[in-house]
């Protein structure tokens, strides 16, 4: 189940007051549209498919997909503070939640490293 994101690198927030949007005026905007948003259950729904498309991509390390990752994790290094990243869905459950966990992944178990053993484990996303 995808949930909002509880890390320390990364906040979500709204689009106007961000650091890196995300929208879908962005490549990191969610193609998966909401087309109820008051319904908690079809945004559940949009978020876990843009979930499932982003670990397709990853698994077969897409390198747009590689170099998204790469630049939001550079970023927040470059900060020194949690990025905010920024969509219209914010404070509710957004696909943002699933980048930032995404990034987490990636530093945890060496996906940025040359692709020798973290193609091959699971993501546990959130």
């Amino acid at each position: 189940m995808t949930g909002k994101y509880e890390g320390k690198d990364f906040v979500v927030g709204r689009v106007w007051d961000c650091d890196v949007r995300c929208d879908r005026q962005t490549p990191r905007g969610n193609p998966y549209v909401l087309r109820n948003k008051h319904s908690s259950t079809e945004r559940q729904q949009r978020v876990e498919e843009f979930k499932a498309d982003l670990w397709k991509r990853m698994k077969r390390r897409d390198p747009r997909t590689v170099r998204l990752l790469k630049d939001l994790s550079d970023r927040q290094e470059k900060l020194g503070r949690p990025l905010k990243l920024g969509c219209h869905c914010s404070p509710l459950l957004c696909h943002c939640d699933v980048w930032a966990a995404a990034v987490d992944w990636c530093r945890e178990t060496g996906y940025f490293d040359p692709p020798v053993q973290a193609q091959q484990q699971e993501l546990i996303l959130m």
